[in-house]
């Protein structure tokens, strides 16, 4: 596998030579951390990370090389292989690009091309495709095709334009140009689905909603994707199709005796097998650049959260805000250690909630003589945010010494670790939505 270690070498700026003495200490069972305290000198100085990464992505290469190796062979075994789709095969950098290049070619269920295939009318098809003889007769070279099962030439030309739609879906050029018009011109429409329940209404803003496809930015599209699974909206590319469709007749044009045919072809391979292909390529592919953003964002938001300094001798009133639940409250002291729990409603719209939320959060702030209240940054921190502001305005007026503050904090990872197994024997006797 030198072909993958050159790879590896390349993506990540190293030598070969590291690469492949790192791969081979790995190889004889030694562990990262091992090979990167205790084997720099063979590794050239190579840290933890560089070593997992070298891992990581030489799997990943080994893998891509071999379905490479697998659609190719497949593609030459059923006479689909050209130099130009071979050659686009080799050049793919992700497993993704040759899944998508080979998705028109998948061989499974029968389909009315193969069935057309399978009548014999492949090379009538081809002709009728390439001839560019304008005293070219495709009636009477249908005429030839003529059989028990196909009994006029209406009837052969009609199966032949099967085979002419999906040679059409097929072609790499065509394919390509109609998904660079769906992420450089596209436009991705999102609407409400009959019967859809959206009780908070967290998706309201997808309910009829509108945005380039290359302008939409990663966390709208994970909102999109989220609703669309839950089936909230239906979500789908709009597209210049005039345009396309003018293109494409200028890609296939050959000859204008059969000029009209092969445009109701390119029509029927649009509809059919073109556009829910590339469509889901596109948003497939969203998706998966939202993801990887998302994951960078979460990652660094993490470190920054880790390296914050740890707050000190303060004690703690944490809300975990909430409407119709309500917010969660947990009292800590000076260590972190728990002291108490509570539940206050102050955003149900009723007087007595809302003042009895009041007595409560006073009553903790008294009690555990509370210096600082932290609230999640989730669904109702703004409201709760403004709660507990106007309630401390009011302690300062009867309490003028006393400086209780409040802050928003993150809480990634609250959920996460709250239903964990270390929460569960950290604090055995609390439920899951306290320990968050």
């Amino acid at each position: 596998m030198s072909t993958s270690i050159a790879n590896v070498a390349k993506k990540l700026s190293l030598n070969e030579s590291q690469v492949s003495a790192t791969l081979k200490l790995l190889e004889e069972g030694s562990t990262i951390p091992f090979i990167s305290r205790y084997r720099k000198n063979v590794t050239g100085g190579l840290d933890e990370d560089t070593i997992a990464k070298i891992n990581d992505f030489y799997i990943y290469d080994v893998e891509l090389e071999k379905r490479k190796e697998y659609v190719i062979g497949i593609l030459k075994e059923n006479g689909l292989l050209t130099n130009e789709l071979e050659n686009k095969i080799k050049l793919a950098e992700t497993k993704q690009t040759v899944e998508n290049i080979y998705e028109p070619f998948k061989i499974g269920k029968k389909t009315k091309a193969s069935e057309a295939i399978a009548l014999g009318l492949l090379p009538l098809a081809v002709e009728i495709m390439n001839n560019s003889d304008e005293k070219f007769n495709m009636y009477a070279e249908a005429k030839k095709y003529i059989c028990d099962k196909l009994k006029t030439e209406e009837e052969v030309l009609s199966q032949t334009k099967f085979i002419i739609a999906q040679n059409i879906s097929q072609d790499i050029k065509a394919r390509e140009f109609i998904k660079h018009q769906l992420w450089n011109f596209g436009t991705i429409k999102t609407k409400l689905k009959k019967n859809a329940v959206d009780e908070e209404k967290t998706f309201e803003q997808y309910y009829d909603y509108s945005e380039k496809t290359n302008k939409i930015p990663n966390h709208r599209i994970l909102a999109i994707t989220r609703a669309e699974d839950k089936k909230i909206i239906s979500y789908d590319i709009s597209y210049n199709e005039k345009y396309i469709i003018y293109n494409l007749n200028e890609m296939f044009f050959k000859n204008k005796r059969t000029a009209k045919l092969v445009q109701e072809c390119i029509l029927d391979a649009l509809d059919r097998l073109l556009m829910p292909s590339l469509i889901r390529e596109v948003k497939n592919e969203l998706f998966a650049r939202a993801e990887e953003d998302a994951i960078k964002v979460f990652a660094s938001n993490l470190e920054k959260m880790l390296l914050w300094p740890a707050t000190k001798n303060k004690r703690i009133l944490a809300i975990d805000p909430a409407y119709v639940n309500g917010c969660k409250l947990a009292a800590l002291d000076g260590n972190g250690n728990f002291l108490e729990k509570g539940i206050i409603f102050p955003h149900t719209h009723n007087k007595e909630e809302w003042f009895e939320s009041i007595n409560v959060v006073n009553s903790f702030i008294d009690k555990h003589k509370i210096d600082l209240i932290v609230i999640g940054n989730g669904t109702a921190s703004r409201e709760t945010e403004e709660f507990i502001s106007k309630l401390l305005s009011h302690r300062k007026e009867k309490h003028q010494g006393e400086n209780v503050k409040y802050a928003i904090v993150s809480e990634v990872g609250a959920s996460v670790y709250s239903a964990s197994k270390i929460a569960q024997e950290e604090f055995p006797d609390l439920q899951v939505e306290y320990r968050s």
